[in-house]
């Protein structure tokens, strides 16, 4: 949140890094800053099922650490998104795919194992239980003992499982659950940040099966001086997807259910169906989702610069993270970075942003304190990513540009890219960033489009906020490099990423990004007197060739007797008419 103190940040880091030398690539959501999971009155261990590569992260795109062979015992320490992660009896740790092995009281005759990656199972003598996430709901499986009763508190969902007189708690990260707990006669599944409710309930004499589901309870509307925000309320963690084009927002909370008598404020749609609930707005602001204590939060921020929180990431730093070398002048990419945000700084500054830059020397983000207590050099890397990122959610920018510059790729690559995350929180804004981002650099700078990407880099990924990386030009390409070694060359650059910053804010223009096509109200691109008909749609303004008759969600424009085709159709926003904007000009003006 805005209000935490950065130094607390630093207290977690400095004890991660301490406690885990090897590794730091972990999710900072998952990460235990003391590296101790509290696994109840059991210890757990863990044995291969089969040879597995272990890892310095959750995904397969992290680096291999080692190979272990089948029956390798490893100390079970965390889990995350379909992962484990574990101490090996050398001390290295790192993670393994969860159904790769299986996790086992040091007692009792029980195993816990991930089944799949959405699913876990646990197995206490005849006893079965299965765990199994689905697009938003869950599903629980109960076989091997009679039939028990099912109840719902306020975290938790409690199985009664007559017969069992065992105890052991397991820590899991399936949608949205923490814990597995057994004690004698029953099984306790506990989520966050709230239970989800129980939709149906299917019992025999030896097995039990529950479908479980987050529920929609209200959404409520709060506005502050500067920016409005819907607050989701619900029992359950909610899986999101979100989308906006034209004007309208939809957020679908999948596999969820709506409350009864839910209050909604009027200007919100909140629409139930089979696979879930869908919110339904008309705002051409940008919006950022943020999880809370309640549910979710949609933030509406206001058009403009001023007083928006901007975090510039330039990439790289110090005597081990120099970046790419241009071989054409010996340009440093981490001195680049740099000097690109600090022009970029004094734009957004001027234009009444508050910023924030990751760096402001050449050194890593991490203090050199903690960079001592990390070995090999590449794991100082990594921890300097995890660093970033966690720097950037604590101090919870409005958005994120990690600035950087490119060199390698195929023979005579060059000019300008831009990346994002679909994996992050809110990949579709980091993607609409990312687009006029692009845009405005290629126009500005008029280097080769290499267009925008989707790309797992850790700052991109597990940053919350809007985020996206910028590769500007190509040090290993000595016409890129000449122009990079030119100071106003670099200040065009700061320039270009103010401008698409800049319109990512804009109050009056909303972007189509399958067509990447700008809107512009029509009242603003004629001098002539625009008549509104709000019970047709639509909208009368004189042109060069006649009046011409807009109406709202159509492609046809009619003058006289011809008829004209838009790229794409009108869109009402906040009581005003936004037409395309290149296309609506050329045909007011006459050119």
């Amino acid at each position: 949140m805005r209000g935490t103190p950065w130094r607390i940040a630093i207290v977690l880091l400095c004890l991660a890094a301490l406690a885990a030398p090897v590794g730091g690539a972990y999710p900072p959501a998952e990460m235990s800053p003391l590296d101790q999971i509290d696994l109840g009155a059991v210890p757990l261990n863990v044995v291969t099922r089969q040879s597995v590569v272990l890892r310095d992260g959750p995904e397969e795109l992290y680096n291999r650490m080692r190979t272990l062979a089948p029956g390798t015992p490893l100390q079970y320490l965390d889990a995350a998104e379909g992962w484990v992660r574990v101490r090996t009896p050398s001390g290295l740790r790192g993670w393994v795919p969860g159904a790769a092995v299986t996790v086992m009281g040091s007692d009792l005759g029980a195993a816990v194992y991930q089944s799949a990656p959405n699913a876990w199972s646990i197995e206490v003598g005849d006893v079965r239980v299965k765990l199994t996430a689905g697009l938003g709901d869950w599903s629980l499986a109960v076989e091997g003992t009679p039939t028990g009763t099912v109840t719902r508190s306020a975290d938790a969902i409690t199985v009664s499982l007559p017969g069992v007189v065992d105890s052991a708690r397991w820590k899991v990260a399936t949608g949205g659950v923490t814990t597995l707990s057994l004690a004698p006669g029953q099984l306790t599944v506990e989520f966050s940040p709230s239970a989800p409710v129980i939709t149906a309930t299917e019992s025999s004499g030896s097995g039990l099966k529950v479908r479980l589901q987050p529920q929609v309870r209200a959404v409520t509307r709060s506005v502050e001086p500067d920016e409005v925000a819907y607050v989701v309320v619900a029992d359950g963690p909610l899986t999101v997807l979100d989308h906006a084009t034209g004007g309208r927002l939809q957020v679908d909370f999948r596999g969820a259910v709506l409350a009864s008598n839910a209050p909604v404020p009027p200007e919100v749609q909140v629409i139930p169906a089979e696979s879930g609930v869908t919110l339904v707005t008309g705002t051409a602001r940008p919006h950022r989702l943020q999880y809370t204590s309640e549910g979710i939060s949609i933030r509406l921020p206001p058009g403009g610069l001023r007083g928006k929180r901007i975090l510039l990431d330039p990439g790289h730093g110090g005597p081990i993270e120099t970046g790419a070398v241009a071989p054409s002048n010996g340009l440093i990419e981490k001195t680049i970075n740099l000097d690109v945000a600090q022009r970029l700084s004094a734009l957004l500054t001027s234009a009444g942003a508050e910023v924030a830059v990751t760096r402001t020397t050449d050194a890593l983000l991490v203090p050199e304190a903690i960079q001592a207590q990390v070995s090999p050099e590449e794991n100082r890397r990594r921890l300097d990513l995890h660093w970033r990122s966690t720097f950037a959610n604590d101090w919870d920018p409005d958005l994120f540009i990690s600035i950087h510059h490119n060199a390698g790729g195929e023979p005579g690559a060059r000019g300008t890219e831009t990346y994002y995350s679909y994996r992050s929180r809110n990949a579709t804004q980091s993607e609409r960033l990312a687009h006029l981002v692009q845009e405005a650099m290629v126009r500005r700078l008029g280097l080769p489009d290499r267009g925008v990407k989707n790309e797992v880099f850790y700052v991109t990924r597990f940053t919350a906020a809007p985020a996206v990386l910028v590769e500007v030009a190509f040090l290993s390409d000595r016409r890129d490099a000449t122009h990079l070694a030119d100071p106003t060359f670099r200040q065009a650059a700061a320039e270009a990423l103010f401008a698409g910053i800049a319109a990512y804010f804009d109050p009056v223009r909303v972007t189509a990004q399958v067509q990447s096509i700008a809107y512009a109200p029509l009242r603003y691109l004629t001098q002539a007197d625009v008549a509104w008909d709000p019970v047709t749609g639509q909208a009368i303004v004189d042109t060069p060739a006649g009046p011409a008759v807009f109406e709202v969600g159509s492609r046809l424009v009619r003058i006289g007797e011809a008829v004209l085709v838009t790229p794409v159709p009108p869109v009402l926003v906040d009581g005003r008419m936004l037409v395309p904007e290149r296309w609506a000009a050329t045909l007011l003006t006459g050119g």
